[in-house]
């Protein structure tokens, strides 16, 4: 997978134009090359811009072709740029004298500029990089992924935030000599990846040493001293085929964190931090998981649920082991918290960097109005709130919002249709300055965004005046009626470009 830029500068007409081509991971095509990019608006009111370029490939492979624009001298790629036609779009052959048009006054009417740049992506992944607001989009695949498919990298990178397993790249032979990691940092230098750890079991299955994944067993070898019983004296567990370990014991933790720290250094794949899952205000277990007796981390002999002093320990042992790890791995390395506890509890959020909304809003906040209660200034915990609580040290605070829900609905036409809710969460994202989630597989269920935006940077805070909030951006404005309140269609929303509607949802409305 290899991708190259090109890009011109211009008042609309100059021919200078420099080359960056950034190739991802370990080369497995021959970059292609943009070369002799040059632009002009048309002078006949139309307001559109003609691009010509040479597009070469000494593999022959057709390229995707993605046009972006900035009109702060590439200061930033923002600008929206969605209307193009010609040679533009996911299959582009080689050759030279390549030409596109792009509708400036359709996707930027009103604006006038004089500094103005335009760079033609080319990808022999066929990965299309359309632009999208800043701060607003994040991945999280839990599951396996095939990093040596020529477009894997590519995709990930579109995210300013990658949460991945930490053990499919700690360790794995292939995935270290692929250099994922930096693969995906080639393609975006700004994206932050995290690796997703336990910060509280191990897996049965992991007792088999793992030629492929090796960080296993080693986590299963480390903590088995630590394992968890009830009242009873049955092994405890809190998920399906995983024991719960104690942390309350200061070698549990050392091990968890030892772990973290080795594999880290020792791997060519070096995350920017950690997602911890997770951590909530008491110990929480699955239904249908069974065993016997209560849980009973300390011994005692009483049950965890009903005994204050092991809740204050296990909270205690949580800050104790994300301290352990900022001081093995220092205050820059991230920790993203999954679990209830960070939204209750603000000197624990402090400690990391961002929050994790699992089951985004049915988890935490008030029933039956989930979505009303995140978003409103009268619930003492909502989003806006909670935002202030993490560090914003390193590039954060990173709020992340997810479901593994589908929503189901039907249209004006009686048809059955689907609604990506990473689209819905944007809105959300874009009114808190949050994260919206897309996941590649797994049982998150959906992927990335059907529908562009490109709205920059926010131009003030969010207005919320009763049931409407709004919030206005350089190039656009979200607008959100909370409608029922409650998942899975809490609200209407639309969003703006310049003016133009490029998406609204109103059940049973919804464009495009």
């Amino acid at each position: 997978m290899s991708l190259c830029r090109h890009t011109a500068r211009a008042r609309w007409s100059a021919l200078v134009a420099f080359l960056i081509c950034l190739p991802a991971g370990a080369a497995r095509a021959v970059d292609p090359v943009v070369s002799n990019v040059a632009f002009a608006q048309r002078t006949d009111g139309s307001r559109l811009v003609d691009v010509t370029y040479d597009l070469a490939d000494a593999d022959g492979d057709a390229c995707a072709i993605t046009l972006q624009a900035s009109d702060d001298g590439g200061a930033t790629w923002i600008m929206p740029c969605t209307r193009t036609w010609g040679d533009a779009g996911p299959a582009v052959a080689p050759g030279p004298g390549k030409a596109l048009v792009w509708d400036f006054g359709y996707d930027n009417s009103g604006w006038e500029g004089k500094d103005y740049r335009v760079r033609v992506i080319a990808s022999d992944a066929g990965v299309l990089h359309p632009q999208h607001s800043p701060a607003n989009y994040a991945i999280n695949d839990w599951i396996t992924a095939d990093f040596s498919a020529p477009s894997a990298l590519e995709k990930y990178a579109r995210a300013e935030i990658v949460v991945l397993t930490a053990h499919y790249l700690w360790g794995n032979a292939e995935n270290e000599a692929l250099r994922v990691l930096d693969g995906i940092r080639a393609v975006n230098p700004s994206c932050k990846i995290v690796g997703y750890v336990s910060a509280k079991n191990t897996a049965l299955a992991w007792e088999t040493p793992s030629e492929r994944y090796p960080m296993t067993h080693l986590w299963w070898e480390r903590t088995l001293p630590y394992w968890s019983y009830t009242t009873a004296g049955d092994t405890l567990q809190d998920w399906y085929g995983k024991v719960t370990l104690n942390i309350l014991q200061p070698g549990c933790r050392d091990a968890i964190v030892s772990t973290i720290v080795d594999m880290q250094r020792a791997s060519n794949n070096k995350f920017d931090g950690v997602f911890w899952d997770y951590f909530n205000p008491a110990l929480w277990i699955a239904p249908g998981v069974t065993f016997e007796g209560e849980p009973d981390l300390d011994g005692d002999g009483i049950s965890h649920w009903v005994d204050p002093n092991e809740i204050a320990a296990w909270r205690a042992a949580q800050v104790s082991l994300v301290c352990a790890l900022q001081d093995s791995l220092g205050p820059d390395f991230l920790q993203i918290f999954n679990g209830q506890r960070a939204y209750a509890d603000s000197a624990f959020a402090a400690l990391g960097d961002g929050m994790f909304f699992e089951a985004f809003p049915e988890l935490f906040f008030p029933r039956p109005y989930t979505m009303a209660s995140a978003m409103s200034p009268s619930y003492s915990n909502n989003l806006f709130r909670l935002r202030e609580w993490p560090r914003k040290t390193n590039g954060g605070p990173y709020q992340i919002y997810a479901s593994t829900q589908l929503n189901y609905y039907y249209d004006y036409l009686g048809l059955l249709q689907i609604i990506n809710l990473g689209n819905q969460f944007r809105i959300v994202a874009l009114l808190t300055d949050g994260y919206t989630a897309w996941c590649p597989g797994g049982n998150w269920n959906y992927g990335w965004t059907n529908v562009d935006a490109s709205l920059g940077p926010p131009l003030g805070p969010t207005v919320i005046e009763g049931i409407n909030y709004s919030r206005d951006f350089k190039y656009g404005r979200v607008e959100m009626i909370m409608d029922v309140g409650y998942h899975p269609d809490p609200f209407d929303y639309t969003i703006f470009v310049n003016g133009r509607t490029v998406e609204r949802f109103a059940r049973p409305y919804h464009f495009p």
